[in-house]
């Protein structure tokens, strides 16, 4: 990382790399300002935008939480038409889709259903457009205070708040409404950054451990932890482990408090019928970006394929770790580079 930053510095100085800077960030505004035409037209050209359909922006939010019960006692009379469609016909059912192998919003994790749980109960005080905008703005303020306190000027901070700002993964999570992204992300990015600072461990892996209870496949970043001075890392892990399983069963407490269907065994039936639907049916695979996806576009689904593509994550990660140890590839390109994001990313997004 700290070679990117060091290079970025350097082209900011040299002035026609700086009017490249420019010409990319006024491209990337132009395409998304035709990304909204198209939408507020309705007539997005398909493949062509990043900007989903107005009768779905928000819907990783909206849906999920609508979906649930009591949110028929919402008053949404002031609300747009958009969320009362949403309330009215959604795609996640409840205890008897369940029953019947639909889809429901019984596959999401006890962490993520327990945040689920709380914005409905607030909805009811408080308007659920203003509810969004908060947390939207919330996750924007958190990522300018950790990049204004992480470079070493404001021309910096600016640079990559702005880049922040006009990447796709930023417009994914706010035009889907997937705050479930943006905190794993953030929570990845901090244990990270505390893991190599060696400071605060006990919270970088509880970063972690919150992470992975919101996206399990997030724990492809505890092999970070084996690569860092720190000496302590059989003691970390164990750590990690309890933090995780700490973590993860009072939240299934208190959501079942919350919502009684939810339970352990309905949670891993609600799991097994998503994977029927995206990972072998095709729900989302226009959507997708792994490897996984790309195999079972050309040739079909195969079940030995999600082992195939596993296997060569693994072996991938370490690899690079084993150059790492020996000291043959540094800690920056292994981290930022190399098998963590690029395994979380490529291979594992499939599940």
């Amino acid at each position: 990382m700290n070679i990117l930053i060091n290079n970025i510095n350097k082209s900011l100085i040299n002035k026609p790399a700086h009017s490249l800077f420019i010409l990319i960030y006024a491209s990337f505004i132009l395409n998304y300002i035709f990304c909204f035409l198209s939408i507020l037209v309705d007539a997005p050209l398909y493949g062509s935008s990043v900007i989903f359909t107005r009768f779905d922006l928000f819907e990783d939010y909206f849906k999920v939480i609508f979906s649930y019960p009591h949110s028929f006692t919402l008053h949404l009379n002031e609300a747009s038409a958009i969320l009362k469609s949403y309330l009215i016909k959604n795609p996640y059912g409840g205890i008897l889709a369940l029953s019947q192998g639909e889809l429901t919003h019984f596959h999401l994790t006890p962490l993520s259903t327990l945040f689920s749980l709380l914005n409905l109960n607030l909805m009811h005080d408080f308007d659920p457009r203003l509810l969004f905008i908060a947390l939207i703005s919330s996750m924007i303020l958190l990522a300018y205070f950790l990049l204004k306190a992480s470079t070493l000027s404001k021309a910096d901070a600016f640079l990559f708040f702005l880049s922040f700002l006009l990447c796709y993964p930023t417009l994914f999570f706010i035009s889907r409404g997937n705050i479930f992204s943006c905190f794993v992300a953030f929570s990845i990015i901090a244990y990270l950054v505390l893991l190599f600072k060696n400071e605060c461990f006990l919270l970088a892996l509880l970063l972690l451990a919150f992470a992975v209870n919101i996206r399990p496949n997030a724990i492809i970043f505890i092999f970070a932890l084996f690569v860092t001075e720190n000496r302590h890392k059989l003691t970390g892990l164990i750590y990690f482990t309890l933090l995780t399983v700490a973590i993860f069963f009072p939240s299934l407490e208190i959501s079942n408090v919350f919502y009684p269907e939810y339970t352990l065994g309905h949670f891993l039936n609600g799991l097994s019928i998503y994977h029927s639907m995206y990972v072998v049916g095709d729900l989302g695979l226009a959507s997708g970006s792994s490897l996984f996806g790309a195999l079972k576009y050309v040739f079909g689904y195969a079940s030995y394929f999600e082992l195939i593509v596993s296997i060569i994550g693994v072996l991938f990660l370490f690899y690079a770790t084993f150059c790492v140890v020996k000291n043959k590839l540094s800690k920056p390109i292994y981290l930022f580079i190399y098998p963590l994001c690029s395994i979380y990313n490529l291979f594992f997004c499939f599940c």
